[in-house]
């Protein structure tokens, strides 16, 4: 896919407010006070969008070439 990931450091979770190191797996980075048997993990992905090359400019999910 053009807009998706391209290497893993392009994504992020964030879980308690906190983000998630990329080299620790998710049970090494979860908390005692959010590990409640049978309870519920809400988490968040961030896919950071790729860098506009130069030239060209992003408005919304929209990139327009400067002229």
């Amino acid at each position: 896919k053009d807009n998706g990931p391209r290497t893993v450091k392009d994504v992020k979770l964030i879980s308690a407010g906190k983000i998630l190191e990329n080299n620790k797996t998710l049970g090494e980075c979860q908390s005692p006070l959010c590990d409640i048997p049978g309870g519920v993990t809400t988490m968040h992905v961030v896919v950071q969008p790729p860098p506009v090359e130069k030239g060209t400019i992003c408005i919304g999910a929209i990139l327009e070439t400067i002229i």
